[in-house]
């Protein structure tokens, strides 16, 4: 009778068992078989133990290869990564340089303003002295004016009492002049009217003779 068996290794051996009526002169050999089987069954575990820790090699190489070439990835992964965080047009770098590019406008604009607000200091400096020039001179020009004023004024005033004082006089040198012609007349006719007198006297007188 032969009977087959799984044995530990997942392997089938076969198992030749001799039933009692045949034995007698072939227990010997059935026992050289069994013997036999047993190599056998050795052998085939031995086989299948190698045969399990090659695969078992294969699989723990397949396993490494596997993850180094995760590590692999990763660290290209992360290499990557670094490279666009850190690299030269990295995003810290590109913030950077956008946060430099802003903080040179910045201060373009703040040293644009300051020379424009020095500028419009330095044009109002400029035209405040401008003005205290033109405020000095336009009051020297006002003292002159009016102490050329006051000295007019002065010679208006003493022409207009000379004139005054002409006019009165000649007006009374002319009256007095008038006065005395009127003297000097009605003498004459004083003197006219008595010669004429005296002459019709005469006439007189000489008429009576």
């Amino acid at each position: 009778m032969v009977r087959q068996r799984t044995t530990n290794n997942g392997t089938t051996a076969a198992i030749t068992k001799r039933t009692t009526a045949q034995a007698g002169p072939s227990v010997t050999k059935a026992r050289g078989r069994k013997s036999n089987a047993g190599a056998v069954l050795t052998t085939k575990s031995s086989t299948n133990g190698k045969s399990r820790s090659r695969k078992t090699t294969r699989t723990s190489k397949k396993s490494n290869s596997r993850f180094s070439k995760f590590e692999r990835e990763q660290e290209a992964r992360l290499q990557e990564a670094m490279e666009l965080i850190n690299g030269e047009n990295g995003i810290i770098n590109g913030w950077i340089s956008e946060m430099k590019g802003i903080a040179f406008s910045v201060m373009k604009k703040m040293d644009e303003k300051l020379n424009y607000e020095d500028a419009c200091i330095k044009n109002l400096k400029l035209g405040f002295e401008k003005y205290q020039s033109v405020t000095t001179e336009t009051l020297d020009h006002l003292a002159k004016i009016h102490t050329q004023s006051q000295r007019f004024r002065r010679e208006l005033d003493n022409d207009l009492k000379r004139i005054y004082t002409t006019d009165e006089t000649e007006i009374n040198e002319s009256l007095e002049h008038f006065i005395k012609g009127q003297r000097q007349t009605q003498k004459f006719l004083a003197k006219s009217n008595k010669e004429i007198h005296d002459m019709s006297a005469l006439k007189r007188m000489l008429s009576e003779v």
